[in-house]
């Protein structure tokens, strides 16, 4: 399936081809075969449609590239030598910073399996390596995992937070989004924030502190779904959601009010500093962990029914917010297939038609204003999301037009969300 523009990357559903490349390279390498393994491996983590990976083998060294988010991991499997090196630059140290090499010698005691390191030329990188005989390709995954992710996350960090020190490095081969898609990413980023700030009181007053996180969480989550944002707006949506999740003393209102603090700080900054972080970039490895379809069903029925009582007693924008969440929390917990991510992003463009249009992203399938959804859209929608899964899950076909309730956004919402749980995600290998 063509990958969506939406939504965190996943490397946990490989075609049968790149399954294939895996069990290669595991058997070549307990043959200490390294000649066919350390290739095959390679061919294992390259993504044939993003063109992640690049390497060179001339039968006895293997140079590679692997393409991390703002970041490239390079390195050199030597097998004469019998010596595995990799490293990604993570910045530039313009001048010395006691402040910034303490924060980098505290990261160290958190690395399983490389470490942060200061070349001659004043780079900062993060650093593996290993002899082949440690080098079993399901270890150098892991540690490729760890080297690319934290120099994609800290390279903006450390440079935001050490502006007067730190420089960045490396990030040439990133895509910037066009101005228009700035633009219209700002306005309803802002847009979004605003809207919710503007509810809380009234919801405060009568102390649904609960009505009150189901917005607030569903926010940050169709942030980084929509908005997709990079960098420090990135580390930000983390750090609400870990506020929120995290196991303490303080109640639900105290933990949105921490929250609110931290997005009031984020649309209070200079849009220019904003719009920094709305760029592409292609990802190797995947920073939640893959789930079946079993969590999804879970996530929605565990949370469906809590509907109601926001229905029967007038708050009908927090019901259509509890049957919403069930989607928008997987979207931010775990890799999802691209069919999964495809089912999430029709749900937002019924309910933010407005964002997709002005992103060029399709017609509008739902119009608020008159309560009227366009069931031949939906529909072909539907069936391009199949289709183009088809060769992955075979099995899956969700209800047609008449078995989804087009009587209200709600309705609509429940039906679909119920239809998804009823899917058949049986894969075809």
């Amino acid at each position: 399936m063509t990958k969506l523009p939406f939504g965190r990357f996943s490397d946990g559903f490989k075609s049968k081809e790149k399954i294939d490349k895996w069990t290669e390279c595991d058997n070549a390498y307990a043959e200490k075969n390294y000649v066919v393994s350390y290739p095959a491996f390679m061919e294992y983590l390259k993504d044939d449609e993003l063109n992640n990976v690049n390497y060179t083998f001339d039968g006895k060294e293997l140079s590679f590239e692997i393409m991390q988010g703002s970041k490239v991991l390079r390195g050199l499997v030597d097998i004469p030598n019998k010596r595995i090196t990799a490293e990604a630059a993570v910045a530039k140290l313009d001048k010395k910073s006691i402040a910034a090499m303490r924060r980098l010698l505290e990261m160290n005691f958190k690395l399983n399996y490389s470490r942060f390191a200061l070349k001659d030329d004043d780079t900062i990188v993060i650093k593996y390596d290993s002899d082949l005989d440690g080098g079993h390709p399901r270890k150098l995954y892991y540690a490729f995992k760890e080297v690319a992710n934290r120099a994609d996350k800290q390279d903006d960090l450390l440079t935001s937070d050490f502006a007067n020190a730190l420089s960045i490095v490396d990030n040439s081969h990133i895509t910037h989004e066009t101005e228009v898609h700035k633009e219209t990413k700002y306005k309803y980023l802002i847009k979004w924030c605003n809207d919710f700030l503007a509810r809380v009181p009234a919801l405060e007053e009568k102390n649904l502190d609960g009505a009150v996180a189901y917005l607030l969480l569903n926010l940050i989550y169709k942030i980084d779904f929509l908005i997709n944002p990079e960098g420090k707006i990135m580390d930000d949506l983390e750090r609400m959601n870990s506020i929120y999740w995290k196991q303490g003393d303080a109640g639900t209102r105290e933990r949105n009010r921490e929250i609110i603090a931290i997005l009031k700080e984020i649309i209070a900054r200079d849009k220019a500093e904003i719009i920094k972080d709305f760029y592409h970039s292609v990802t190797t490895f995947a920073i939640a962990r893959p789930a079946n379809h079993n969590d999804v069903i879970s996530s929605i029925n565990g949370t469906n029914p809590n509907h109601e009582w926001y229905k029967n007693n007038g708050y009908m924008d927090i019901a259509i917010a509890t049957v919403e969440y069930g989607l928008s929390y997987c979207s931010f917990q775990y890799g999802l297939p691209e069919i999964t991510k495809g089912w999430i992003a029709l749900m937002y463009q019924i309910l933010e038609p407005d964002f997709f249009v002005e992103m060029g992203y399709g017609e509008k399938l739902y119009d608020p204003t008159t309560n009227q959804f366009n069931i031949p859209g939906i529909m072909a929608k539907i069936y391009q999301i199949q289709t183009e899964s088809y060769n992955y899950f075979p099995y899956i076909n969700l209800p047609g037009a008449g078995e989804l309730k087009y009587t209200s956004l709600l309705d609509f919402l429940l039906s679909y969300t119920t239809a998804i749980t009823n899917l058949n995600y049986q894969r075809a290998f």
